[in-house]
């Protein structure tokens, strides 16, 4: 059934493999840290029996792997839309693979560094959700196809989508948390099975917001003794959750939210997701996230809120790709207790909005119920969190921009691909961080003046990156392929 070959030097919780047309065999190459068994393999965690390896059988799953049925095999997804597969369909077969810079490599496929629209291609995942994200990437090779949230199945011949079960009813606040509760209880047991590989612990992020201080306000009842704060959001008020976590019980880690620009080149695995990296801030935590369920509240603002932007779902909103490449060099899972039950958005927005909640439904704008009532009533007093929406996540689109020496190379690797802007018969970009700053402050001032004047949807579109920073995403790829090129390039080539 599966042919594996581990792969020294890859990233840990990297995996690729390769369907035969015809075959009932699937090689596997993978990383030291992806767990293999006779029937399935994976590098995930899930909220099920780990020895039974039924991560195809829920959407309480978090990573990626793949399963053998007897209709065939079943390759499946993240149940979130922060990770994804990726695969590339030929007449002889197809690969496919947790990680898009491993495909790229295997396939021996480049992206053309003069195209403008990587930013709005890859993120149109967290713009159209999964009812109209942009399914394929163009590359030298030919489209690379992608596949969020859904699972695959491969029966020996062609691939088909087909969507994740879900059955569930939350007719309360009491049955939603215990179902919280629940999926966490069994998230714990899985990570820790005696039968893994390597067993994971729970790590929590804390800030003054709703979200996480929730997350946690669950996960301490379950093993989380440790949280990771950051000193300060982005627009530089206190927003460390070190005042919440003497009342949850927990250890507080805090970190200075812009220390990654004093790392040497670090950017890129951020970057290669989508070409934004607002995650980068993590960075300054990596020590504290080897082998760790990584426990986040992103999604929050749509699942827990009484006003979601749609309650259709679709994930509207979700899909910061940041961490999917990221995750698998560090070896941890991206774990968002709001996608728990996402489909039943609808649900928690009834339960946000019923009477029973009115007791913690704040008289503001930022107000989630569910989250008050949970965090209020472990310990938390109330004016010590959910104040004002703060964040942390860095807008290298905006007015962030790269390290030093990631700023360096990134110069240097566009001046070396100058031929790719004259065959499309334009002019190269002007390697100018002076007239890239002065551009991005400009923009950034008329984005945040009509946001103020309730022209959001209007803004939003000034968020694309301009000038410089419209080609990180190529050249972030290009750096992070080099991390599987050793081992992988060339495999498909006919």
């Amino acid at each position: 059934m599966f042919d594996y070959m581990p792969v020294a030097g890859w990233p840990e919780l990297a995996w690729l493999s390769y369907a035969e047309v015809g075959s009932r065999e699937i090689k596997v190459f993978h990383g030291t840290a992806v767990e293999t068994h006779d029937e399935w393999f994976c590098e995930a965690v899930w909220s099920g029996d780990f020895e039974r390896g039924d991560f195809d059988r829920t959407d309480l799953v978090f990573g990626s792997g793949c399963r053998w049925r007897e209709e065939g095999a079943v390759f499946v997804s993240s149940g979130t839309t922060l990770d994804r597969l990726c695969w590339w369909p030929q007449d002889h077969g197809t690969w496919i693979s947790n990680s898009l810079c491993c495909l790229l490599a295997a396939i021996d496929a480049e992206l053309d560094p003069a195209y403008p629209h990587y930013f709005y291609d890859q993120r149109s995942i967290m713009y159209r959700g999964l009812a109209a994200y942009r399914p394929t990437l163009n590359t030298s090779r030919g489209p690379v196809r992608f596949t969020f949230f859904h699972n695959l199945r491969w029966d020996g011949h062609t691939m088909a989508t087909y969507e994740k079960l879900d059955e569930r009813k939350w007719p309360d606040f009491a049955a939603y948390r215990g179902f919280l509760h629940s999926g966490m209880e069994g998230i714990v047991a899985n990570a820790g099975a005696s039968g893994r590989r390597r067993n994971y612990h729970l790590l929590s992020t804390l800030s003054r917001g709703y979200d996480s201080g929730m997350v946690t306000a669950i996960a301490r009842n379950h093993g989380c003794n440790e949280v990771i704060c950051f000193t300060r959001s982005r627009d530089g008020r206190d927003d460390s959750g070190e005042s919440l976590a003497r009342y949850l019980g927990v250890r507080p880690w805090a970190f200075d939210r812009m220390a990654w620009q004093r790392e040497p080149i670090c950017e890129p695995l951020f970057m290669a997701g989508d070409g934004v990296g607002t995650e980068v801030y993590l960075k300054a935590a990596e020590p504290l996230l080897h082998k760790r369920v990584l426990l986040t509240g992103y999604f929050g603002d749509q699942m827990w809120s009484k006003t979601p932007r749609t309650i259709e779902p679709i994930f509207l909103t979700g899909g910061n790709l940041s961490l999917s490449e990221y995750r698998l060099a560090v070896g941890f899972f991206n774990c968002p207790l709001a996608y728990w039950g996402g489909r039943q958005l609808s649900q928690t927005v009834a339960i946000s909005r019923s009477e029973e909640m009115r007791p913690w439904d704040v008289s503001s704008p930022y107000s989630r119920p569910i989250c008050r009532r949970i965090v209020e009533e472990a310990g938390v007093p109330r004016e010590l969190f959910g104040q004002r929406r703060m964040m942390v996540s860095v807008l290298t689109q905006v007015n962030e921009f790269l390290g030093p020496e990631s700023c360096r190379d990134y110069l240097e690797w566009l001046g070396s691909r100058r031929d790719a802007w004259l065959r499309r018969r334009q002019l190269p970009p002007w390697r100018s961080l002076r007239a890239d700053s002065v551009l991005r402050s400009v923009l950034n001032a008329i984005w945040v003046a009509m946001g103020k004047a309730g022209l959001n949807e209007v803004s939003r579109k000034l968020l694309s990156p301009v000038y410089l920073r419209r080609y990180l995403f190529p050249w972030a790829v290009d750096r992070v392929k080099n991390h599987y090129y050793s081992a992988a390039v060339g495999l498909a080539r006919p």
